[in-house]
């Protein structure tokens, strides 16, 4: 019994961590990976697939999407890198007609896409943040956004963990 008002309260912090992850200013520059989470699940109206690579945007994006959506994969423990990318796939060979977004945190894939016929696009605008999702969403095939985000940018209860709080 004693660990009920623990865990209540436990999710009203993650609660009012994950509502004030948007109440900052978006519009910055390098572009803040909460705009990223928002305008991604604000485009996807359905319950669509997430898989999340390791890394701190794992954490931010996890604290948003988790009750948004349960279909949501994301590699936890060890945190094992190249695991969104399968999953992903995996997950769209067994609902071919659901959304599936990944968002992995390294490398510069929208380059490399190009090469293999796909499309690729940089984005370093905020503005052009939501426009390219819609685009990409709409095109009903694999697109590589890379995203520049702000890399000091990280989620309080990361701060928190780091910090010893």
């Amino acid at each position: 019994m004693a660990a009920i008002p623990r865990v209540r309260g436990l999710r009203e912090m993650a609660e009012a961590e994950r509502a004030s992850l948007f109440d900052e200013d978006l519009t910055a520059r390098p572009i803040l990976p909460q705009l990223i989470v928002r305008e991604a699940m604000d485009l996807l109206e359905s319950e669509p697939v997430v898989s999340l690579g390791s890394g701190t945007h794992n954490a931010l994006a996890g604290k948003f999407m988790m009750g948004r959506t349960r279909r949501h994969l994301r590699s936890v423990g060890l945190g094992q890198m190249g695991f969104c990318f399968p999953a992903a796939l995996g997950a769209k060979l067994a609902l071919p007609d659901v959304p599936t977004l990944v968002m992995v945190g390294d490398g510069d894939f929208a380059e490399m896409v190009k090469l293999f016929g796909a499309h690729g696009e940089r984005v370093e605008d905020p503005t052009r943040v939501r426009p390219a999702l819609e685009a990409a969403f709409a095109s009903g095939k694999p697109v590589v956004l890379g995203v520049i985000i702000d890399r000091n940018e990280f989620p309080r209860s990361v701060h928190a963990f780091y910090q010893g709080n």
